[in-house]
């Protein structure tokens, strides 16, 4: 019975389940960083800091319980935007930054030869390992 959710056909459900997942996570970031400020920030309408002295960590876990500040909750929101839109995009997105960096380390920092080469091998190799970090945590979880 177990065997049937790890079956090879059920592909296109997995990556539709997938991608629809990271592009609700896009959203709910962009919202984030768009409203959170203004609503629960430290001088927003129902302030994250006077919510956390009032709720023990048992009763609503959050990272915030340890440390909260503004520029805390931007970081982490912008965080895990940009890691919404890498699972969004997968390997299309490492193809353009590949080449962005190819571009930008030639044209821009004026790389030529051996080290127009070396910044786009250190730009795949960081890219591929990241994206089989990405690949093994989603097998983890699905």
């Amino acid at each position: 019975m177990l065997a049937n959710f790890f079956s090879d056909q059920y592909w296109i459900a997995r990556l539709i389940f997938q991608k629809s997942l990271a592009l609700l996570y896009i959203v709910a970031f962009l919202v984030a960083l768009n409203q959170f400020k203004a609503l629960l920030g430290e001088n927003g309408l129902l302030p994250v800091p006077r919510f956390l002295t009032y709720v023990k960590f048992s009763q609503a876990p959050s990272i915030f319980h340890f440390y909260y500040s503004d520029k805390f909750f931007m970081t982490i929101t912008w965080l895990g935007l940009a890691v919404s839109i890498f699972l969004f995009f997968g390997f299309a997105l490492i193809i353009f930054v590949t080449f962005a960096l190819w571009r930008l380390g030639k044209e821009e920092v004026g790389f030529t030869g051996w080290g127009a080469a070396g910044l786009i091998i250190l730009s795949v190799l960081t890219e591929g390992g990241i994206g089989l970090i990405s690949r093994s945590v989603s097998k983890l979880f699905i």
